[in-house]
């Protein structure tokens, strides 16, 4: 009887050593499920001065930047989120954030235009089509808004083509979009002689036109009607 009931409580030993051991694994795994490493871009919304479909009235006024003719001024609204439930420290950017762009040929501005908490310290710096942010601590949740504006590539539309950075912890940057497909571009009547800044009166593209509003016009070409 006696080694009968030694081996009963050897074996609810090894049972109950084995359970523990499953125990510790999974709430090991599920911590680490839990605290897992992210971060998204995501496309809110973007815009363009002249909708490039309609044509029939182009040929009549001419779109000038800074004194130059340019063919279309496009508008994005990005927002970069750590959709982790970890802190991405500055130390962590062994390359910089970066978004780069296509159909791009000059990036004319860049604003941050809300952040979250509302004293995140956001660098932006932009050369031709692409932007880069400064090294950040990002908690859990922060994020941060970006207006970008640039000008297209003639015959082009400006669109996001990577969202790129080596992150520790994080293999890649998730982007996703929340504009519908097509253009969304705004018509303008060439019997109206316009600035930008009156242009997206309305829109909601107010804290990039401060850089740019003065320096892009609409007017009628010598001759149109």
């Amino acid at each position: 009887m006696e080694n009968r009931s030694s081996r009963f409580w050897q074996v609810v030993a090894g049972v109950t050593g084995v359970l523990a051991v499953a125990v510790a694994v999974t709430v090991f795994l599920v911590s680490m499920t839990e605290r897992s490493r992210g971060l998204q871009a995501t496309l809110l919304s973007t815009s363009s001065l002249l909708n490039s479909e309609i044509k029939t009235s182009r040929h009549e006024f001419e779109l000038l930047y800074n004194g130059s003719e340019v063919e279309n001024v496009s508008i994005m609204q990005i927002r970069i989120r750590n959709s982790g439930s970890q802190p991405i420290r500055s130390t962590d950017f062994e390359e910089p954030l970066a978004v780069v762009f296509s159909g791009v040929a000059n990036i004319i501005a860049a604003e941050v235009v809300s952040t979250m908490p509302h004293d995140l310290p956001v660098q932006v710096e932009w050369e031709n089509s692409r932007i880069e942010f400064g090294k950040m601590l990002l908690n859990a949740e922060d994020q941060f808004t970006i207006e970008v504006a640039s000008i297209p590539t003639e015959g082009e539309e400006a669109a996001i083509d990577n969202v790129a950075g080596r992150i520790a912890g994080i293999q890649h940057v998730e982007f996703q979009s929340t504009v519908p497909t097509g253009d969304r571009g705004l018509l303008m009547f060439p019997t109206f002689l316009v600035s930008l800044l009156g242009a997206f009166i309305g829109v909601g593209f107010t804290h990039v036109l401060d850089r740019v509003g003065k320096l892009v016009v609409l007017r009628l070409k010598k001759g149109g009607t």
